[in-house]
């Protein structure tokens, strides 16, 4: 039995996604399939005074920041409210905007980090996201033209932050990367009429690119795209306890090297498996690691602005590895810029390498031009072996290219391997 999908609507006011996410659920509801609408800000008693305070509060200035974490909360309890159990009863979901709206209005148009407000928005949802999201596209004027309706705070802001909005709000990524873009699609039919839009909605789309692990459908890995013999050995490493207790990962930027890591890391911690080494995406460990937030999960990377791994917070990195787990038995750590090694970070990186404390997981993450980590692992070329590992010194860096898109995985035997149980 497929699982129920999420769907969210977004794009620049005027360009009729409130217009098509109505007849989306309609058409759904005429097919028996059960179906929930919602809007985002609103949904709830709680979202419904928060929507009507931002767009039509004009009494007091709205600091760009306030805005921002106002929508999150509406959208947090528009997800425990409506949209989780919905879910979970088995009901396809429309949404009428979802995060992106908020990352391409306070973040790309209004100055902040849109980065940070992904983040922001996974700890909200839990970690939900859209399966697909239908982004709706128009002529600047056209879609000023279209307003018939008083405008609230947003639809009065000048042209050029609309501007704003229409060029960055449909950059496929917006702030985040390829893999979690898979499943936002753009369409300019926003100047067709409404009728022929609904009618002709384009090429099918799979609508598994996110999952939010309701029973029966896709789970953690089904974002991953690409890179199903890497995820294969994994898992078949993990059912036969030999996991081992270093992963070095390499190649270029945007090959899915931070995804495949947190990927892994949540499903390793997951309290409720599904499947052996699949994270089912809703119990509260797998909604800690997806947001950052998980006790047990370590993460170094190089400070803006800095183009070395500073010596202080490897220590201290170290010296959470070497902690007991908060929860559980098990802890991940990741080095996000492995190829960012000074001297004194890699020496004092390279005890907790070798004798990777027990029940700890090290998932390194570098482009190829990591001298100091390449210097201690055997050559590979995108594929994934598990001879030699991390703590073999004097063979060559890999040579470039690459055969497949996954980044090469190296195993370390350190310290032996992790046990299922």
């Amino acid at each position: 039995m497929p699982r129920p999908a999420f769907i969210s609507l977004d794009g620049l006011d005027g360009t009729g996604k409130s217009t098509q996410s109505r007849l989306l659920v309609e058409w759904l509801a005429g097919q028996k399939v059960p179906v929930t609408a919602c809007a985002d800000p609103g949904g709830t008693a709680i979202g419904q005074q928060i929507r009507q305070f931002i767009l039509f509060g004009r009494e007091h200035r709205i600091a760009v920041a306030t805005e921002a974490l106002l929508f999150m909360a509406s959208r947090a309890q528009l997800v425990d409210e409506v949209i989780r159990p919905a879910l979970e009863r088995g009901d396809v979901v429309v949404s009428d905007r979802f995060t992106l709206a908020n990352v391409v209005y306070q973040g790309h148009a209004g100055g902040m980090n849109p980065k940070d407000l992904w983040t922001v928005g996974r700890v909200a949802t839990g970690g939900l996201e859209p399966d697909l999201t239908l982004v709706f596209d128009l002529e600047l004027d056209a879609a000023f033209a279209r307003r018939n309706r008083e405008a609230d705070r947003m639809e009065e802001r000048d042209r050029e932050f609309h501007a704003r909005v229409q060029t960055r709000t449909w950059t496929p990524c917006s702030g985040r990367s390829a893999a979690r873009s898979a499943g936002c699609w753009r369409s300019s039919a926003g100047a067709s009429p409404a009728s022929r839009v609904s009618d002709d909605p384009g090429p099918p789309h799979h609508p598994c690119d996110h999952s939010h692990g309701t029973p029966g459908g896709c789970m953690s890995w089904d974002r991953i795209r690409g890179h199903d013999e890497a995820r294969q050995t994994f898992q078949t490493a993990w059912a036969r306890a030999r996991l081992g207790q270093a992963y070095l990962f390499v190649g270029p930027d945007g090959v899915g090297k931070r995804l495949f890591a947190r990927e892994l890391a949540k499903a390793l911690l997951c309290e409720h498996p599904p499947a052996p080494l699949t994270a089912c995406d809703r119990c509260p460990s797998c909604a800690q690691v997806e947001a950052g937030t998980h006790p047990d999960v370590f993460t170094i990377r190089t400070p803006e602005g800095k183009h070395e791994l500073p010596i202080d917070e490897m220590r201290a990195f170290c010296g959470r590895m070497a902690m007991k787990p908060s929860r559980g038995s098990r802890k991940v750590g990741i080095v996000e810029d492995a190829d960012d090694f000074n001297d004194a970070s890699a020496n004092c990186f390279l005890k907790t390498l070798e004798e990777p404390p027990p029940g700890s997981l090290l998932i390194l993450l570098a482009t190829g031009s990591a001298r100091r980590i390449w210097t201690r692992c055997w050559p590979s070329r995108g594929s994934m072996t598990r001879r030699g590992g991390i703590g073999s010194p004097g063979s060559r860096a890999a040579a470039p290219g690459w055969r497949r898109p996954w980044a090469t995985t190296r195993s370390g035997r350190c310290g032996g391997s992790w046990s299922r149980g």
